[in-house]
This record gives structure tokens, sequence and C-alpha cells, in this order.
């Protein structure tokens, strides 16, 4: 039987916010490929969406949330939303 290595990020958590573009949407996907389970957060649905799309592709669990992490006002629902799934 052959020993298959977990990859480095297996059975951990990250949370990434602005995750929807650039390097935090690129940072997304490294996490996915590494084995990470993510919770995606930004204020663009669609391109939140597509950002997760392409993660879960690598197999993990992947969690959106629409917020906008600047106003104070948003980031009680964004934590209840992580923590209750």
């Amino acid at each position: 039987m052959k020993n298959k290595k977990k990859p480095p990020f297996f059975g951990k958590t990250v949370v990434i916010t602005g995750a929807s573009s650039g390097v935090e949407k690129a940072t997304a996907e490294a996490f996915a490929r590494e084995g990470a389970d993510l919770v995606l957060a930004s204020r663009g649905q669609q391109a939140l969406t597509e950002t997760a799309e392409a993660c879960k592709k690598y197999g993990g669990i992947v969690l959106t949330l629409v917020t906008d992490t600047s106003v104070p006002e948003d980031l009680p629902p964004c934590r209840k939303g992580i923590y209750s799934e």
C-alpha cells in the first residue's frame, strides 16, 4: 500500500478577504491547491462566485461571504457566517 502524504493545509481553514480578484484571488487558489478549506469574503458576488468555483475544483470546502470588511457593521455578520458553517 502506497503512503499518500496529505497536502500541507489539509484540515485547516483559511479566511481571505478581497478574494474576488488580484493577489487575494491567487492566494485563495494557492491555499485550495494545498488542501485548505476556505472562507472567501468580498464585496462583489459574481467575481467571488467565480473564485469559489475555481477553488472548489481542488476538493476542499469553500464558503463565500459578500461583505465589506471596511464597514464595521459588516464584521459581526461575517464572523457569524464563518462560525455557523
